[in-house]
């Protein structure tokens, strides 16, 4: 004869129960205790206790926050925030497309593929040195129904109090140096022409420089082609060495000759 299985019932303790409603309750009184006393306590002694809280929040809280916005001041300056910018590149290296639930896809004139870029109220964890860190999108929507009003969007990072000396002197720096290359390597190539403006006024016009070539493309010696090779590479890399020396970190070079003879091909090649 099979026996029908026992139920299995959780049974809460008594005291557990009364612990709970008494919590409840004091929790209630309190709250309820604290919007009467607010009304009639003088301001100042309300600043006080508020700052008294705020104070006591971040004592108990063990993460810091900073926030990189995306204008200074939004009511003074339309400019961006070059940091924002820059936290930006270094952010949408490291997102991805098969994690990130949230993405926006845009496409400059100078790219032929969509750019995957993190969207609004988006997290982003990231790692550094051993270190856990977290980076939150969102924005702030100005008290004012004015047409032209704009949204102050920002970059919040969030980590642990133990890490503040590493992420604000090594952390921070890593993402500003990664954000500057990502944004020197996909900013797009332009030319610059000289032209005359009439009664011998010149002025440089520029224009998006989209050309193919290459120096392994390039018909060229191959002796003089590696020469000039190896020169562009080593000034390339000779910042450090002309900042040092106190000269200009600038190379000229004269490229002559009449049209087709490959000046813009020699110069797509070397941007």
């Amino acid at each position: 004869m099979n026996t029908p299985p026992m139920k299995m019932v959780e049974v809460v303790p008594a005291r557990v129960t009364r612990m709970l409603t008494t919590a409840s309750s004091t929790i209630g009184t309190l709250m309820l205790l604290w919007s009467v006393i607010s009304q009639y306590l003088p301001y100042q002694l309300r600043h006080i206790i508020y700052k008294l809280k705020l104070s006591l929040n971040d004592f108990l809280n063990p993460y810091v926050k900073i926030t990189i916005n995306e204008r200074r001041d939004l009511a003074t300056s339309s400019r961006l925030n070059e940091a924002y910018v820059v936290v930006e590149a270094y952010l949408n290296s490291i997102i991805s497309s098969k994690t990130s639930k949230r993405l926006r896809a845009d496409m400059e004139s100078y790219h032929s593929n969509l750019v995957l870029i993190m969207d609004g109220y988006q997290t982003v964890n990231d790692e550094f040195q051993g270190a856990k860190l977290e980076w939150v999108s969102g924005k702030c929507v100005p008290q004012t129904s004015s047409v032209s009003r704009t949204d102050q969007r920002y970059y919040k990072l969030i980590f642990r109090k133990k890490y503040r000396e590493m992420v604000t002197e090594l952390y921070l720096e890593h993402v500003i140096k990664q954000g500057k290359e990502i944004r020197k390597k996909n900013r797009p190539r332009r030319i610059y022409t000289n032209v005359c403006r009439g009664n011998g006024l010149y002025s440089w016009v520029c224009n998006l420089f989209n050309h193919p070539a290459s120096f392994e493309t390039m018909a060229m010696d191959e002796k003089k082609k590696k020469e000039i090779v190896e020169d562009f590479l080593d000034f390339s890399k000779g910042k450090d060495y002309y900042t040092r020396i106190g000269k200009a970190w600038k190379r000229g070079y004269l490229l002559y000759g009449p049209p087709g003879t490959g000046k813009s091909t020699m110069i797509a090649a070397m941007a």
